[in-house]
């Protein structure tokens, strides 16, 4: 089953590399809540809960999705990982925690082969887990789980010439799982799922195709309850619209493989309108500096020439909040753009609130091609009043 299954996800691969490329624009949405909870813990008032504490060992067998002809070229097995994590659950510590259907939060450890072990070596992932049950009663429960962190590479493009999708040792690991778990007992439960998963270092250096993967997984899990404690509870006021300025650097890697590096920088004008406490939409412009244009260049680049190279667009996007911090993704159109560029962009990260201030982490990107990270802060401009 497991050869026949692959086999045929390795023939259409571009098709559902297009699938996995929408699936990941949702996935980023909610990947990074694990981080959210080390903001919970200021309080209104106190309650009582009782926590519940897991541990995970699971097996992962899967391939390697190759979107380009040199990763195509060296994929010869299949992906074959362990993976071992650490959850927990309060009952109860703030309103966003009923609305998201009492989330698990965790990490995790995973060591998986990269499809072929002489040319592409193994990855070491460490990252953050947030679990979202999607239906459940006393047995059984169907859910989705979301996974961001640091991925550690063994043999990357300067040990192996081979391994042109990933340059660097050092990586962002992202990853999305959907599952189905029976409880045999209180304490043991046995889960599948179905995973999948990206390696890319958001080219802070070149190449940098990425790795997608799918699989699928089977896995044991060992519960224990913790003794009741008293919890917080953090009453979270909304405001139901935002206008903010927000001003982002970095820097990035050219397309010819050099070593230096050049610095990338953004700024954006942007409203915020939420709905509900969950939800937002999100409409603004954007402008880019991007030095690595001047790659070629042997002459210094004059003022005028810097000026020259800024580039301009428009966007619009959705936003998923937890507690003072929110995931988004947007995509946008360029105005005015430097020459060889796609004529669209998209943008995916996470922002937190701090009295007027605000705090952004993002990727922008064409396609699946990551152009720069965005790091940087904001003020608010504007906010309605609390709800």
């Amino acid at each position: 089953c497991f050869n026949f299954f692959f086999k045929n996800i390795q023939k259409n691969t571009y098709f559902y590399i297009r699938i996995i490329y929408i699936i990941s624009i949702y996935m980023r949405v909610r990947q990074i809540f694990f981080f959210l909870y080390l903001y919970i813990n200021t309080c209104c008032f106190p309650v009582f809960a009782q926590q519940s504490s897991e541990f995970q060992a699971k097996y992962i067998r899967g391939t390697l999705l190759p979107h380009h002809e040199s990763i195509a070229f060296v994929v010869s097995d299949y992906q074959n990982g362990v993976e071992f994590q650490y959850n927990q659950r309060a009952n109860h510590i703030s309103i966003y925690d009923s609305l998201y259907r009492f989330p698990k939060f965790g990490i995790g450890y995973q060591f998986v082969s990269l499809g072929n072990t002489q040319k592409l070596g193994y990855a070491s992932n460490l990252f953050g887990s947030m679990q979202i049950s999607l239906f459940s009663n006393q047995k059984s429960n169907l859910g989705f789980e979301q996974n961001l962190g640091l991925s550690y590479i063994y043999s990357p493009l300067e040990i192996s010439p081979y391994n042109t999708a990933l340059s660097s040792r050092i990586n962002f690991y992202a990853g999305i799982d959907i599952y189905y778990e029976y409880r045999i007992s209180q304490t043991h439960t046995i889960k599948s799922g179905f995973e999948l998963s990206h390696i890319s270092n958001g080219k802070i250096k070149t190449p940098n195709l990425g790795l997608n993967s799918i699989g699928v997984s089977m896995a044991y899990i060992y519960t224990t309850t913790l003794i009741t404690k008293p919890q917080k509870i953090k009453h979270i006021p909304r405001q139901q619209h935002a206008l903010y300025s927000l001003i982002s650097g970095a820097y990035k890697s050219d397309d010819f493989l050099g070593t230096k590096k050049y610095h990338v920088a953004s700024a954006l004008l942007e409203y915020k309108y939420v709905p509900n406490r969950r939800y937002g939409i999100l409409a603004g412009i954007n402008s880019f500096y991007d030095q690595t244009i001047f790659s070629r260049q042997t002459n210094n680049t004059t003022l005028n020439q810097k000026l020259h190279i800024l580039e301009y667009g428009i966007h619009s996007g959705i936003a998923a909040h937890y507690n003072n911090m929110y995931i988004f993704m947007c995509s946008g159109m360029y105005i005015k753009a430097s020459n060889n560029k796609p004529p669209y962009y998209s943008k995916v990260g996470i922002r937190y609130s701090y009295h007027n201030l605000l705090f952004n982490f993002s990727v922008k990107s064409h396609k699946t091609t990551a152009d720069f990270l965005e790091c940087g802060i904001g003020v608010y401009l504007y906010k309605s009043k609390q709800q």
